[in-house]
């Protein structure tokens, strides 16, 4: 199906963006549709009711957000189209609401359990995945920059040392680099700490925090490591950027005592710029 990815893809255009984002959404169903589910189709032609809701509860199982279970379902439907089946994408068997994914908004899809369950939950994990999760928690990385960040640390470390602020460059959304401040002596402390567990835990992998030939894989295993210490719904990886945000919109209202000022400099520091600080009360926050 890899080959009818690409096709699908191409002719259904869309932005550069969004074509990457449909061609790895659809390149993962495909490989998880046979490596896990054993389902054999050919095409996405092929597919049937029953083979939707088993990759669908398969999502619900690792953790993901009903967020990123639509989008998934949202490119799975433009392939369904693309192959000429535009009936069955249409099918209100696999709608959102009959999948049981139709309940996300913007305003609390996440939620963080806490600091001190989330660092209980943390500690059954791999160390390679207790490293990622540690990069997320202290320097409020996306799951996939946490994966990708071991080029990275070196630098993190000396950037800590000198300056406080570090530069996220791997995994970015868009490809966007971004600055986080980190200068705040308690989250410093805390980052350089995450930052030499996730060097030593590289150490320890040949290199990676998450075994895995391809980024894919490696974003699918590390799910699946966070799933079975208890993130997952609601609570999944991304509930370890909000408790960063929590804390880090708390240091920054201190510093600044200006609620717009605090907000606008998480919205930086999260990698949304600076005009979307209401937009970070409402899903890091769950703040009005």
């Amino acid at each position: 199906m890899t080959r009818e990815t690409s096709q699908i893809t191409k002719s259904a255009g869309g932005s550069t963006l969004t074509k990457v984002g449909r061609e790895a959404n659809l390149n993962a169903i495909s490989v998880q549709l046979k490596t896990e589910l054993n389902i054999q189709v050919k095409s996405f032609s092929g597919l049937k009711v029953a083979h939707i809701e088993k990759l669908v509860s398969s999502w619900k199982d690792h953790g993901l957000s009903s967020r990123t279970m639509q989008n998934k379902m949202a490119h799975l439907r433009v392939a369904l189209r693309e192959v000429g089946r535009e009936k069955f994408a249409a099918d209100a068997r696999i709608s959102n609401q009959s999948l049981g994914i139709s309940g996300a908004s913007r305003d609390g899809s996440h939620s963080s359990p806490g600091r001190a369950e989330i660092e209980s939950r943390m500690s059954a994990m791999p160390p390679g995945a207790r490293a990622a999760a540690g990069l997320q928690l202290e320097l409020g990385l996306r799951s996939r920059e946490a994966i990708q960040s071991v080029g990275s640390l070196s630098t993190w470390s000396k950037e800590l040392a000198r300056t406080g602020m570090i530069t996220v460059i791997h995994g970015t959304k868009g490809g966007r680099a971004r600055v986080v401040d980190l200068r705040h002596p308690n989250a410093r402390t805390r980052a350089v700490e995450a930052v030499f567990r996730a060097v030593e835990a590289a150490k320890q992998g040949d290199g990676r925090l998450i075994p895995s030939s391809t980024l894919q894989g490696a974003a699918r295993a590390y799910q699946r490591d966070m799933a079975e210490a208890g993130f997952k719904g609601a609570e999944a990886s991304h509930s370890l950027r909000c408790q960063f945000a929590q804390e880090q919109y708390d240091r920054h209202l201190q510093a600044t005592e200006s609620r717009q000022e605090a907000l606008s400099r998480l919205s930086l520091d999260l990698g949304h710029g600076d005009g979307r600080g209401r937009y970070c009360a409402q899903v890091h926050l769950l703040r009005d």
